[in-house]
């Protein structure tokens, strides 16, 4: 049992950090479809796990990857607007999840949203997902209004301010 513990406490999965996160290449493109096809929903216009739409979007760089050592564990995209940056999808693999690796990808976005002089973080997630609670452990409010649609799918929007 000992050996165990030992091996938990090195064990790769606990160790990337901010400085694991890098810009998404088009080498990075079937990690990330692979990623993002842990959220596909069935419904029309569903485009967060297509090839096309990714591959355009590392194009623009808005994608980012989140390594342990060669690995590909996580992705973001996060999406400039005028005065606030949106996280567009995140993903973990799931033999990763649980790690805090998906709040390493938030922490992030939130220094991104500052580094970009934005004034305000936001992401939108379908309510089928289930992460109200994670999002708010972030340090993300729900938004007023909080629910949306999107093809007859609700989702509820989260926002971080930044004083400035």
């Amino acid at each position: 049992m000992a050996e165990k513990e030992i091996r938990s406490k090195k064990s790769p999965k606990e160790s990337p950090t901010i400085e694991n996160i890098f810009n998404a290449t088009e080498a990075d493109l079937t990690a990330i479809v692979e990623l993002n096809e842990q959220f596909h929903l069935d419904i029309p216009n569903f485009k967060w796990d297509q090839a096309s739409w990714i591959s355009q979007e590392i194009k623009k760089g808005t994608f980012f990857v989140l390594k342990d050592e060669s690995l590909i564990i996580g992705a973001i995209c996060l999406k400039p607007g005028k005065d606030e940056l949106t996280i567009e999808t995140i993903a973990i693999r799931k033999d990763f999840q649980g790690l805090s690796h998906g709040k390493t990808l938030v922490l992030f976005a939130r220094d991104e949203a500052k580094r970009q002089r934005k004034s305000r973080l936001t992401v939108e997630t379908f309510c089928s997902y289930n992460l109200g609670e994670f999002y708010k452990k972030c340090g993300f409010k729900v938004d007023d209004p909080p629910l949306g649609k999107f093809e007859d799918q609700p989702y509820t929007r989260f926002f971080m301010d930044f004083p400035g």
